[in-house]
């Protein structure tokens, strides 16, 4: 039996696309622009993470020690502020709320975005449907944000506002200082998958190769 070398490289991308996780290498924004009055503290102030997931895109909005999404009116009242392509309220489902608060997602009015101090229009944002406003720390929470967009890749949400900036979040600082921080509209990175992509490609080559010398016997 003779082996088809263009069947068998084939086989490897076959095997890799079924075999590698969905969403093995998620895109990362650093939170470093500082629009509050009288300053947060040292940037990044945390992260905002995209994974694609099958049709999906998974949201984590996660915040370094020391500081806590709160709403003011800086920050149109909402803790994280995106824009999207394509995307309608239905599409948002909130996936990890904080301890203290059950979150939401809001849309701007048509042709009114929201427009907070110094970070440009958003058109989407997830807030506390009970947390208190005016950045108080009895309104402050400090759980990651986390929540899917149906029907989404990446791209749909990685143009930059009007002023250049992809999310917003509503900070208190450990300064004790409150008010937007934002991601600059530069490409994010990504993070790898601490080596279980290449160990899962690795064992698919080493099953190719001995099904290569088990045809090569029997030829």
């Amino acid at each position: 039996m003779k082996l088809n070398l263009a069947s068998l490289l084939s086989g490897i991308c076959l095997a890799t696309t079924l075999v590698l996780p969905v969403g093995a290498v998620p895109v990362v924004y650093d939170i470093t622009v500082d629009h509050a009055t009288g300053g947060l503290g040292t940037a990044p102030f945390g992260t905002v993470s995209l994974n694609q997931n099958g049709t999906s895109v998974d949201f984590t909005v996660h915040l370094v020690s020391g500081y806590s999404f709160v709403l003011t009116g800086s920050g149109d009242f909402m803790d994280f502020k995106f824009n999207a392509t394509g995307v309608a309220l239905s599409d948002i489902t909130i996936t990890a709320d904080p301890s203290t608060f059950t979150l939401a997602a809001a849309q701007a009015p048509s042709g009114t975005p929201f427009n907070g101090d110094g970070t440009g229009e958003f058109g989407f944002g997830i807030f506390g449907k009970t947390q208190k406003n005016g950045g108080g720390p009895d309104g402050a929470f400090i759980g990651d944000i986390g929540f899917t967009v149906a029907n989404s890749v990446i791209s749909d949400f990685t143009q930059p506002n009007n002023l250049s900036f992809l999310f917003a979040v509503d900070l208190l600082g450990p300064t004790g200082n409150t008010g937007p921080a934002a991601v600059p509209g530069t490409p994010g990175r990504q993070v790898p998958d601490g080596g279980a992509t290449m160990t899962l490609l690795g064992a698919g080559l080493l099953g190719l190769s001995a099904f290569r010398r088990m045809i090569g016997k029997k030829a």
